[in-house]
């Protein structure tokens, strides 16, 4: 039974689907009008918010951690769980202590991130139009929850008719609604809080999303194909590099204890999370309003700021609009990642600001869902979520070549392009003496001559 239920008023029971289409809730990332958003992170490594060592929710740290998924924040791998053996309740000030503790203990500098406190949606629309994946304050009263809840989730989408949230109490789904429903969640109950990391999105697409990564989640049609298997355990909403599994019979064993092995009604079969027992209560939020409003307006890694230093951090990442920046990726061993870190780092400055890197072990999920290939590759600037691979090489070559990263920056169409070469030189005058010329008049009078000497021939 969890605690101090009155004082943060979080538990509540499920409410039936009475919302209509106002909330539209779906097993994949695309929304019924066809809207992919911005941040399709798997299903697969999607979290649900626990309690901590006083019962009370984590779902703020649950949010942060599903941030540091999306943006290859591996030094937080273990931060939600590292929560669970501290109490729960989460509010800015802690975020700031327990980020900074975590590291700590990990012999890590503390990710670059920026907190907001005064509800600017601007604030999040940058977020999401730099690829990044803000984690929201969101107070319920849609198709899950009966009335007003102190939680937080991650805003996925946003843009000027919808937006998309990942809530942490219902893993595997995005939840559809219009901005203006969004925003009237965001904002209450004390919210319009919202924490954002600062390293860099995942590259982009190279072609649609739909080529890369299989929505077929049990409700509709699917991509990788029937009656194929899956190689390894998966969530439903994404089918491995083998397919979706067509019959019972799970391969290996569930993902976590949380899951069970289920039919779904188009005869599919998969990994999904198990539902709760009926009249069961729904899992805690853990926002402490009175604590948020404490908190300055912006800060930067703990650090209060304007609202123009934050949106200008000075970090990993950056919270300016930073679209303009292409993708440089390396997917390969812990050898190659660091050759390229070091690559980059000797780039000159005004270089090195153009670029995104990430590196990724082969199998990462974003290696699969992006698809990346091996190696190094660098993908063009993206406003969206697509954008064409500029090249690419395999780790032996990149290893191999002592200024490989600068040939690449040097496609054609990439950061640094090399000058197109000069035009050939004219070929030379032929040898030899030069021509006699004849002075004009002298050829006026030589061709008057010979027309007097034919004449007189006659």
């Amino acid at each position: 039974m969890l605690r101090h239920l009155p004082a943060l008023g979080l538990v509540l029971l499920f409410a039936p689907a009475a919302a209509g289409q106002r909330f539209a809730p779906t097993s994949s990332p695309t929304s019924p009008a066809g809207v992919r958003a911005v941040v399709d992170l798997p299903a697969a490594t999607h979290l649900r918010n626990a309690g901590g060592s006083d019962g009370i929710g984590l779902c703020v740290f649950t949010s942060v951690w599903h941030a540091a998924q999306w943006q290859n924040v591996a030094v937080l791998d273990g931060y939600r769980r590292w929560m669970e053996r501290r109490p729960g309740g989460g509010y800015p000030a802690k975020v700031d202590q327990t980020l900074a503790a975590y590291c700590r203990e990990a012999g890590r500098p503390v990710p670059g991130y920026v907190q907001h406190t005064g509800g600017d949606d601007t604030f999040l629309d940058l977020a999401l139009k730099t690829g990044r994946c803000p984690a929201v304050t969101y107070d319920g009263r849609d198709d899950f929850y009966r009335s007003n809840v102190a939680h937080m989730v991650n805003l996925v989408h946003l843009d000027r008719e919808r937006a998309a949230v990942l809530d942490n109490n219902r893993p595997g789904t995005w939840l559809w609604m219009s901005r203006a429903d969004f925003l009237s969640r965001w904002r209450g109950t004390g919210g319009g809080w919202s924490i954002v990391l600062l390293d860099p999105p995942p590259p982009p697409y190279a072609g649609s999303p739909t080529t890369s990564a299989c929505d077929c989640g049990g409700r509709g049609p699917c991509d990788c194909g029937d009656g194929c298997r899956c190689e390894r355990p998966q969530l439903v909403g994404q089918c491995g590099p083998g397919g979706c599994r067509a019959a019972p019979g799970p391969v290996g064993t569930a993902p976590s204890d949380e899951h069970e092995w289920a039919p779904f009604p188009d005869g599919r079969w998969g990994w999904r999370f198990k539902a709760p027992a009926a009249g069961r209560a729904v899992p805690p939020g853990g926002v402490m309003p009175e604590r948020v409003r404490e908190h300055p307006e912006y800060s930067i890694g703990g650090r209060p700021a304007t609202r123009d230093e934050a949106r200008a951090a000075v970090a990993p990442g950056n919270l300016a609009d930073d679209t303009d920046r292409w993708h440089l990726t390396a997917v390969g061993d812990a050898r190659l990642c660091d050759r390229v870190r070091a690559d980059v780092a000797a780039l000159p400055a005004d270089v090195k600001r153009k670029l995104h890197l990430q590196c990724y072990a082969p199998d990462a999920w974003p290696v699969a869902q992006f698809g990346l290939p091996s190696g190094v590759s660098l993908r063009a600037p993206a406003p969206g979520r697509t954008a064409p691979q500029v090249g690419a090489c395999g780790p032996a070559e990149y290893l191999a070549g002592p200024s490989t990263l600068t040939d690449l920056l040097g496609l054609p169409g990439g950061p640094t392009p090399k000058p197109k070469p000069p035009d050939p030189p004219a070929p030379p005058a032929p040898s030899g003496p030069a021509p006699v010329k004849l002075p004009e008049a002298a050829g006026a009078w030589l061709a008057a001559g010979l027309l007097l000497f034919l004449l007189l021939k006659r």
